[in-house]
């Protein structure tokens, strides 16, 4: 079904309105979820100061009730100026008691006056009383007295002599009338306001004094009883129907060394009704929008489209010259004058590009013919230069051996200097040639089921002598078991040569150089451990490189002979024709370096792949040359 662009642009008006209406209706959940978030977080901060009185109305009591504890324990005959101080001024307080560990009313003061021996009786031996005689301050459970039933609390101190022992108890009758009065300041809005219940979920304090005396049990309500559980509240458990069933929602918090729930409660009309208003104004900005984006929608689609529905009546009608008299006001009133231009440009890029990417193939055709040559230019030079190189090096050998008669000292001296430059030569040559087969395609791999520990001890028996001469200790930790490897046992022997060869250059005389091995996956991992001069981080990714000679390295081992720079490049080579990887790392100069490279565990499977690649190249394999120390 085809589609004119004047649809196309109002269908893509429409899904870009529909795009800016749900971003406007995301937008407007953020804010109504921030300012919900908000709205709870300052309830939130209501119930926390509820708590945080009744913990002051507490730390009061106490206060109190050390005072005079220790006005008693001071001078007994002081302790009623205390009390009627005491009561005087804090008149929610009905009674002090002093009390004997045994529970005997010693003396007993209320706002009257000090009551009469004879009218003294004994505590009840609850729990409270027990606490505080063992030196522990507590508190009643709530009871309620007096012509209105109001509830009360006895708070419970011990009297501690010099001596650290109670000698007695401060009993105080608390009228909780008072918390009532301090929790009536915290208020949110017109109808916010906290209530606090005791361990049973009981009534004690309520903005309603009515209300509390009918003692009510609001234990049933979810967030109460999550709290006295220690439960974290859901949100719906937040809110319910409260006793005016009037829908509020709440926040409480434990008062967990007295086990009270302090609630701040508020009907949710009124804690939501800013949010309720956002949300209104929301869906209005969001119709209005939408009408008036639609109307704009379709008046550009309209302008957008005219000129170009007439263009095209002008194209169709062959009438190229008439397109000039398009009066858009635009872009597409140049159109037509730039259309004609516009494909000759595009034809002569193309016929450029065709050129470029013929040239580009040239040169790519010569760069590879000039890279073949170079490579069997280094072969060619290497294999020459091997064969007089080999003779020098072995006359000189003859000479240093007194073949040819004996040497004096400085003769010595010039010959072995000669030698060991030779030497040098000889090896560069040899790797040269190496690389040279290697990067040519030509290095022949006879992939084969290898005993890895095997092979690294042969390798380990033919540089141990050379190691010993340069006071260097070989270690091989052998596994009890470990899989054969899928490798070319002459090329790893080169692998293992080189990495030995190399960890000896930079181990100091009495350092050790250890190999282990390990399964992993597939794979068998060996790893080559040296206590030598170790490596900088940022020279560990120039070691595979062609010539990598670090700058600033240098040999520690000062009968060690000097490297080409090749060896961990020719190493590296070896690892990917076999599919593995060859890694190094340090710690840092003069810690140590780690080489670890893997192969593949050998399959039976692999052989017959490997018979069949090594059928299907016609190449002309050859091997590598081996480079002694």
């Amino acid at each position: 079904m085809k589609f004119s662009i004047r649809r196309k642009l109002l269908i893509g008006f429409t899904l870009l309105l529909v795009l800016s209406f749900l971003i406007q209706s995301f937008s407007s959940l953020i804010i109504q979820q921030y300012i919900s978030s908000q709205i709870t977080t300052i309830q939130q901060v209501e119930a926390n100061n509820g708590a945080s009185d009744i913990l002051n109305f507490f730390t009061k009591l106490n206060t109190e009730s050390l005072g005079l504890a220790q006005s008693y324990e001071k001078d007994p005959t002081t302790f009623l100026t205390t009390a009627n101080y005491v009561i005087t001024n804090d008149t929610f307080i009905q009674e002090v008691t002093i009390l004997s560990p045994l529970g005997r009313e010693i003396v007993q003061v209320t706002p009257s006056g000090q009551v009469e021996q004879e009218n003294l009786t004994y505590e009840v031996y609850s729990e409270p009383f027990k606490s505080a005689v063992a030196a522990t301050p507590a508190i009643s459970q709530v009871y309620y007295i007096g012509k209105n039933s109001e509830p009360y609390i006895d708070t419970f101190y011990p009297i501690v002599s010099k001596r650290h022992m109670v000698v007695g108890v401060v009993k105080m009758q608390v009228n909780l009338d008072q918390l009532r009065k301090e929790l009536a300041d915290i208020r949110l809005g017109n109808d916010g306001y906290m209530y606090v219940v005791d361990n049973n979920g009981v009534l004690i304090s309520h903005p309603s004094q009515s209300y509390v005396l009918q003692r009510p049990d609001l234990s049933s309500r979810a967030v109460i009883a999550d709290a006295l559980a220690n439960k974290k509240p859901v949100f719906q458990d937040q809110q319910y129907s409260n006793e005016k069933n009037v829908t509020v929602i709440a926040k409480a918090i434990k008062i967990s060394d007295y086990n009270w729930v302090a609630v701040f409660e508020q009907p949710t009309s009124e804690a939501f009704s800013f949010l309720t208003f956002i949300q209104n104004l929301s869906v209005f900005t969001l119709v209005v929008s939408f009408l008036f984006l639609l109307l704009i929608a379709l008046f550009l689609s309209e302008n957008l489209t005219r000129p170009i529905r007439k263009l095209q009546k002008y194209v169709e009608s062959g009438q190229m010259n008439m397109i000039v008299s398009i009066k858009s006001g635009d872009e597409i009133e140049s159109l037509a004058h730039s259309f004609a231009t516009l494909v000759d440009k595009l034809l002569n890029e193309e016929r450029l590009l065709v050129k470029v990417s013929s040239e580009l193939k040239e040169a790519n055709e010569k760069l590879h013919v000039l890279d073949r040559l170079k490579n069997e230019f280094v072969s060619v030079a290497s294999h020459e230069l091997r064969t007089p190189m080999t003779a020098i090096k072995s006359y000189l050998w003859m000479a240093l051996n007194d073949k040819g008669g004996p040497l004096n000292e400085k003769q010595r001296f010039y010959i072995e200097r000669g030698y060991n430059s030779v030497d040098r030569l000889v090896r560069l040559v040899n790797d040269m040639l190496n690389i040279s087969r290697i990067e040519s395609g030509r290095i022949t791999i006879d992939l084969q089921a290898v005993n890895l520990i095997s092979l690294t001890q042969e390798v380990i028996d033919e540089v141990l002598p050379h190691a010993r001469e340069l006071g260097v200790s070989l270690n091989i930790e052998k596994p009890d078991s470990l899989p054969s490897v899928l490798a070319d046992p002459d090329k790893i022997k080169e692998v293992l040569f080189n990495l030995y060869g190399n960890s000896l250059k930079f181990t100091p005389r009495g350092g050790t150089i250890t190999t282990s091995f390990i399964a992993h996956e597939g794979y068998v991992v060996t790893k080559v451990v040296d206590t030598g001069a170790g490596i900088d981080a940022d020279d560990i990714g120039k070691l595979f490189q062609k010539f990598g000679l670090l700058p600033g390295s240098y040999i520690t081992n000062q009968n060690a002979s000097m490297g080409t720079g090749l060896g961990l490049y020719i190493s590296r080579s070896i690892i990917n024709l076999h599919k593995g990887e060859i890694h190094a790392a340090s710690a840092g100069r003069g810690k140590g370096s780690t080489f670890t490279f893997t192969l593949r565990v050998f399959k039976d499977s692999d052989i017959q792949q490997t018979k069949d690649e090594a059928s299907d190249s016609n190449n002309d394999k050859i091997g590598l040359i081996h480079a002694k120390l």
